[in-house]
């Protein structure tokens, strides 16, 4: 039979402090690296966003200089200046419809 020396009240106190500190510390890391995981993910998610952002703007300059260059298109100069309306008679003599005077006083 092999007698075992017990361990003095300080050498427990001792690694139960080791063993906390070391608990501790793994703690922290595991803590502090899925903190800054999360936090490069949240940036990356914003930059995304942010570059949405950028392409509607763009998409939507895009869009206003489309609108603008349709509505040049469709101008009644430009389609005044169109061949087929060359070949339109002019108005010599235009006749004017009178208001009627009942529905004017309504």
């Amino acid at each position: 039979m092999t007698i075992t020396k017990k361990k003095t009240l300080s050498q427990l106190i001792r690694s139960g402090v080791i063993s906390l500190i070391t608990v501790l510390t793994i703690l922290l890391v595991i803590v502090s690296t899925l903190f800054l995981l999360n936090m490069s993910a949240e940036a990356q998610k914003g930059y995304q966003l942010k570059q949405i952002y950028l392409q509607k703007d763009e998409l939507q300059e895009d869009n206003k200089e489309l609108n603008s260059e349709l509505v040049k298109a469709t101008s009644f100069k430009e389609l005044a200046d169109n061949e087929i309306f060359d070949d339109m008679l002019d108005v010599t003599d235009p006749t004017y419809l009178k208001t009627n005077t009942l529905t004017s006083q309504k």
